[in-house]
């Protein structure tokens, strides 16, 4: 079980953090939605509140719990400096206890006739880091004299 960073928990945490939960469709085809109330529930597992029963994102999300497929989770949090995707599988659907109660009560502030349909559970098992310099680190990794490779393009300075 993959616990999460600090940072991320925090990032992930903050209502200003763009949070886009990525899933697929049983043909393939990928389904991004925002998600704001993706939040983390504890060290190692992030929730979120559907609204609605009968949205594509809650069917894949169903179809991700049977075939225990992963779904994606991209954070981008300009303040921290945090650009990453966090990969897990969708453990359990809740439509009562605290837990649900809290997401209610929550939604129920600027939503007061919304029904939601439960809040998903998601098991994180993998994280990316996207930032500039981790891509750059990484496509080192990936290809010899990368950075050789800049030096060529004339004024481009390398690190």
């Amino acid at each position: 079980m993959l616990q999460l960073p600090k940072d991320i928990i925090e990032a992930v945490s903050d209502p200003e953090t763009m949070k886009v939960l990525t899933t697929t469709q049983p043909s393939g085809s990928p389904h991004a939605v925002f998600e704001n109330s993706l939040t983390v529930l504890n060290d190692s597992t992030l929730a979120y509140l559907e609204l609605f029963e009968l949205s594509q994102t809650f069917s894949n999300m169903l179809h991700h719990y049977w075939d225990q497929s992963k779904v994606s989770v991209a954070i981008y949090d300009a303040k921290r400096h945090i650009h990453c995707q966090i990969k897990g599988l969708p453990k359990r659907l809740l439509i009562e206890g605290p837990v649900w109660q809290l997401f209610l009560g929550e939604v129920w502030k600027t939503l007061p006739d919304a029904n939601p349909a439960g809040v998903w559970l998601i098991s994180p098992e993998e994280i990316t880091d996207h930032t500039y310099a981790a891509m750059v680190t990484e496509m080192q990794k990936r290809r010899a004299n990368y950075s050789l490779w800049w030096s060529y393009m004339g004024e481009h300075r390398t690190q």
